[in-house]
């Protein structure tokens, strides 16, 4: 059902097939299956920290995640990805994202992340948490994005 949420309100913001489904298995990937606290008690699909009159968040932060800072709150999981859409935008209007998202390839679209400092994690782990979640999807949406290569740890290239 969350997925389902959360791919319709990526599309609904613009988003490509394959960014939906890969925010999808993002999502996955940060909330541990929808089951982390940040989610089912602030609706966090994406791991975002609490900013003081965000447009998306509550007015209140949530507690504190492993940096001590505290944890983004949102009224539904669909103003959850109308943050990141428009964190991604704000990216593009930059000139740090591609304009041209369709084209992204889940290795890709983690790499992107990680330039742009959204996680701390090695490249190869997010990555490779992110495609396991993307092949536990329904494949009604994965679409036409099928992605299963991984990164290797040590030299960071794609592995068959």
């Amino acid at each position: 059902m969350e997925d389902y949420k959360i791919y319709s309100q990526a599309s609904a913001n613009g988003m490509p097939d394959n960014i939906c489904s890969f925010l999808c298995a993002q999502a996955r990937h940060e909330t541990g299956n929808y089951k982390h606290r940040f989610y089912t008690i602030g609706k966090n699909a994406f791991g975002y920290s609490y900013v003081k009159g965000a447009k998306w968040q509550l007015d209140k932060g949530g507690s504190n995640a492993d940096n001590g800072v505290p944890i983004a709150q949102y009224a539904s999981v669909e103003n959850s990805v109308n943050e990141i859409c428009d964190w991604i935008r704000r990216r593009q209007k930059e000139g740090k994202f591609t304009s041209n998202l369709a084209n992204l390839t889940l290795q890709q679209y983690c790499k992107l992340l990680k330039d742009n400092g959204y996680y701390q994690a090695p490249l190869s782990e997010y990555t490779n948490a992110t495609l396991a979640h993307f092949n536990k999807l329904p494949a009604d949406l994965k679409k036409k994005h099928p992605v299963t290569s991984l990164i290797c740890p040590h030299c960071g290239k794609l592995v068959k």
